[in-house]
């Protein structure tokens, strides 16, 4: 190809295949622009088809590129000429015109993009242009592999090729520091070059170092590797690994070690106590020599995984040895092997495990051994949240005797996973465990079940359905679904004793082609729009209005639609927690500087629009001037609801503006002491929460909800009293009222508790927790308009018949309540009054009982003596069941006269924390017994026991069955 002007354009080396016309265009334009370095000046071309010796005369420099491709020696040919429609022409203006974005990005970005690929395809970038020419040299990422340079494009390895691109990359890369560094040699076996090779990734402080030479002298691997002081993740695969005698590692915290010859204690002890902060271990094919006990304590360890499939046994002359696992803070464990050695978590380990993986696939030998070991293993890990079983796995458990016996509970076990297909009897050894996994949410059968599987209608496994199946299953993924009978019949009969199932997704097999519908879907999925910028301006801000700012303002970088969405958002929300550092010992330490800005900045950009929610916390920052800033900025945006937390500030940083703000809908302040001006003035606020507020004076407190006039809801928490005798709450729109002073609301120390008075003709709510330092009054409007109570009293060890007469005092002026929720800590304060029974008042309208905590003898009495003055309770609940210390007897006083709400109106009995001993199960009979219009007994099995006894609760439920109602329309749920 020649240029009317002489100059020669075959001198470009065009050394690629056929491309297509488009990526040909860009890149031969670059070209000739720069061969020809003429600006503004016309020029013809001709271009000789080398086939035919055609020559055709171009004017047009894009059209002569648009029309030629290259055949594969190299040669510039003439393609087919022909006229384009006004579409393709619009199109082909559009590429030629658009600028090279990615060269524009920054250094850093471009590096990162790098470090994904393999160095030889990095280094090939270097072709593109000027801008690429030295940029690989910093990428600092390298990736050396062997595979990657071979002859003809067979995986044959060019060794010269391979040792050549090698020492000249590392020979023209600049002095920076490597990020990663990974050599994998399947075939180039020098063992001094490649000594040299890592040597200059440790010298250049390498962070993430991967080796994979199974074929190399264990020797090429250099001391420093063990000593150095910037490695974060370490992988070494040889045929052999051979740790040095002393290892310091500081920064380690990823190890990947493959074929580690265990020599002694010592070896092991040296090797984990070498690497102080390591989170991730990962060990494969290893192997112990003449060891019976290897232990691996590590502090830090987060996940472990063990891949002893091929072997991780003792040699030839050793037996299995014991593995020893202490590690406290291990969350993820994973083990894929024959169990040759006996793995032993310690208490630490399974205790803080979260996540289990176990593949234990069934050898032909050692089947008894392996089983009663795999077994075992379980054992330890019951504690876990996720569990991942292998269909070998449980086949190996089938080999044991009594299973179902000797199988552990799984108390806390929300997600099951089971890989492989299941047969008949991995499915019955499947419903086996079921019954150990009380709380199971969520159940995976990722290879489906084989078509031998043999399910029938009266079979024993759906005779008594599990009760994680029926009461807390809500996740059911079945992949891998041909629809044969045994599936569909499996997934019918989830459907029909799901009582709370709520999804249930079934994959279908994947076939090869697809069908032009499922064809049309997938185009669907791909093309599928973004339907949530789509979204209105007021639903997104509905919908950011419930993160942290610091979370709204990140979302700005999601594309335009976002860009400047957060500043429109009526909720603000400052944390100094959520802007923190970690100190040397990982706690969560706030960033000042950073936090101050950031609240700046935002305020700053935001718009003018007015605040729905101002929240600030700052638990470090104390600067007080710029905190009344902050806060008077958002009161003057009109904000409603206002809630700041200064422990740590001075009062006085809260502005007087935001006590006459005639915006503010609900109020919470929380300060060391709580100070209000003289002058208060709130016309629209209807919910305050104060914390350690100071009642002064009686003026004080007329002026403090004298000018709240609609205020609905009132929490205090803390509060304290200076010298007062009387402190009255008058507030006529007042609804719900909640003191909290279980730590001190009290006298000061000079003077005696007071009296608290409230007046609030529209109660409806009142709890009140504490100690009762001071006398509760209610007047008679406030308890004759409330519904509902919630009162714990707890009783100190001083002011024992005190508090018991205040106590009785408050309830007898809640009498009129229709719900009614006590401690078992304020029956044992009745209880220290004298003759109880004879001063308790008569809950006339209590309809709804709810008694927290476990009920002991005592309190059982005292309970059975308040039945008789609540005659039309109709539900009862008991939140934390008996103690197994209450003793009921056939003819004791408690049962001799039945109460009479109990056999004329109890209709519920909610019974939660149930553990089935006799003291719980006498007590329920006899409720069942004597009630005669109970329509409903729910009975919620304790979660938290250490050992679940499935025959006990058979028992107990075919007990039940059975037992003497007094109502034939009671229902017995067990949950």
């Amino acid at each position: 190809m020649k240029g009317e002007n002489g100059t020669d354009f075959m001198g470009l080396n065009f050394k690629e295949e056929a491309t297509e016309a488009g990526v040909m265009r860009m890149v031969l334009e670059k070209l000739m622009v720069k061969k020809l370095k003429r600006k503004g000046e016309d020029c013809n071309f001709n271009m000789e088809n080398m086939e035919y010796s055609q020559v055709v005369d171009w004017n047009d420099l894009h059209e002569m590129v648009t029309a030629t491709c290259y055949t594969p020696d190299g040669q510039v040919v003439l393609r087919k000429s022909k006229r384009l429609t006004m579409r393709e022409k619009y199109k082909q203006h559009e590429i030629e015109h658009v600028g090279d974005y990615i060269s524009n990005l920054h250094d850093c970005i471009l590096h990162h993009i790098l470090s994904f690929m393999p160095t030889k395809e990095v280094v090939k970038t270097s072709a593109l242009s000027k801008r690429w020419k030295n940029l690989w040299a910093s990428v600092p990422s390298i990736d050396f592999d062997d595979e990657l340079l071979s002859i003809n494009g067979r995986a044959r390895p060019h060794v010269t090729s391979f040792v050549k691109f090698v020492e000249r990359v590392l020979r023209l890369r600049d002095a920076s520091n490597m990020k990663k560094f990974r050599l994998s040699c399947g075939v180039f076996r020098d063992g001094f070059q490649i000594y040299a090779w890592i040597f200059h990734a440790v010298m250049h402080n390498v962070e993430e170092l991967d080796i994979c030479l199974l074929e190399v002298d264990p020797s090429v691997i250099p001391r420093c590797v063990f000593d150095s002081t910037s490695l974060v993740s370490l992988k070494i695969e040889l045929n052999v690994v051979q740790l040095p005698s002393h290892i310091h590692l500081p920064c380690l915290k990823s190890l990947h070690l493959s074929y580690l010859q265990f020599l002694s204690d010592d070896y092991t002890d040296n090797l984990f106590s070498g690497c102080p902060v390591l989170e991730k271990l990962i060990l494969s094919d290893c192997m112990v020599i003449h060891l019976n006990n290897i232990v691996i304590s590590i502090p830090s360890l987060k996940s472990l995984t063990i891949d002893d499939y091929s072997d991780f046994e003792a040699d030839d002359d050793s037996t299995g040895c014991k593995l020893k696992i202490d590690a406290p803070n291990l969350t993820y464990f994973e083990y894929i092997g024959h169990m040759s050695s006996e793995i032993l978590l310690n208490d630490n380990a399974s205790s803080s495990l979260v996540k289990a993986c176990i593949h234990i696939p069934l050898p032909k030998e050692r089947q008894t051994e392996v089983a009663c070991r795999a077994l075992d293993l379980l054992k330890r890990l019951q504690n876990v949240v996720s569990l991942s079983l292998s269909i070998d796995t449980m086949e190996s458990l089938i080999c044991t005797d009594n299973m179902a016996l000797h199988f552990p509970v799984f108390a806390n076990l929300t997600d099951l996973v089971l890989t492989k297909e299941m047969d008949n009897y991995t499915c019955r050894a499947l419903m086996d465990m079921l019954y150990f996994c009380p709380v199971l949410q969520s159940i995976c059968l990722s290879e489906g079940f084989e078509e031998c599987v043999d399910f029938r209608e009266n079979d024993r496994i759906w005779f008594l359905v599990p009760s994680c199946v029926s009461n807390c299953l809500k996740t059911v993924n079945f992949r891998n679904f041909c629809g044969i009978d045994c599936e569909v019949f499996f997934l019918k009969r989830v459907l029909k004793y799901g009582h709370v199932l709520e999804r249930m997704n079934v994959v279908l097999r994947k076939s090869k082609r697809l069908t032009m519908r499922e064809k049309y879907k997938q185009h669907e999925i791909e093309h599928v729009g973004d339907y949530i910028s789509n979204l209105p301006d007021c639903i997104l801000h509905h919908i950011l209005s419930f993160m942290p700012t610091i979370e709204v303002i990140k979302t700005s970088a999601l594309s335009k639609r976002w860009k400047n969405l957060w500043a429109l958002v009526p909720n603000i929300d400052f944390d100094d927690e959520l802007l923190s550092l970690r100190d040397l010992k990982g706690r969560a330490r706030p960033h000042v500087t950073s936090f101050v800005k950031f609240v700046e900045r935002v305020l700053r950009l935001r718009d003018a629009s007015n605040m729905k929610k101002f929240r600030l916390s700052c638990g470090v920052f104390r600067d007080g001037f710029q905190i009344y800033a902050w806060i008077f900025h958002a009161v003057m945006h009109n904000v409603k609801e206002l809630d700041i937390s200064l422990l740590e500030v001075d009062p006085s940083v809260i502005p007087r503006c935001v006590f006459d703000s005639t915006s503010l809908i609900s109020l919470k302040i929380e300060l060391n002491v709580v100070q209000f001006p003289s002058h208060i003035h709130l016309p629209c606020l209807k919910s305050l929460h104060l914390s350690y507020l100071q009642f002064l004076s009686d003026d004080y407190t007329d002026n403090l909800f004298s000018g709240c006039p609609v205020l609905e809801t009132l929490i205090l928490s803390d509060c304290m009293v200076i010298h007062l005798d009387n402190i009255v709450i008058s507030i006529p729109s007042l609804k719900s009222l909640t003191i909290d002073d279980d730590s001190d609301f009290d006298a000061g120390d000079n003077s005696i508790g007071c009296k608290l008075k409230i007046d609030a003709p529209n109660l409806t709510y009142f709890k009140y927790i504490g100690h009762l330092s001071s006398e509760i009054l209610l007047n008679d409007n406030s308890s004759s308009s409330l519904v509902k109570a919630c009162i714990h009293i707890p009783l100190p060890k001083e002011r024992q018949t005190e508090v018991a007469c205040r106590a009785l005092d408050l309830l007898t002026q809640l009498q009129n309540v229709v719900s009614l929720s006590l401690s078992v800590d304020t029956m044992e304060a009745l209880i220290c009054t004298e003759s109880m029974p004879f001063h308790f008042p008569a809950f006339s309208n209590l309809i709804h009982l709810v008694l927290t905590k476990e009920i002991e003898n005592y309190t059982f009495r005292a309970l059975m003596d308040m039945l008789y003055f609540c005659p039309i309770l109709q539900s009862i609940c008991f939140s934390e069941g008996f103690e197994e210390a209450i003793d009921f007897r056939e003819k004791d006083r408690i049962w001799f006269l039945v109460p009479v709400c109990v056999s004329n109106c109890l209709k519920t009995v909610t019974y939660k924390n149930f553990g089935g001993n006799d003291s719980e199960i006498y007590f329920l009979k006899r409720v069942l017994k004597y009630a005669l219009v109970l329509e409903r007994m729910n009975m919620c099995w304790c979660k938290t026991r250490v050992v679940v006894d499935v025959k006990k609760e058979i028992e107990v439920r075919m007990d039940f069955e059975t037992v003497e109602r007094s109502s034939k329309a009671c229902v017995v749920n067990f949950l």
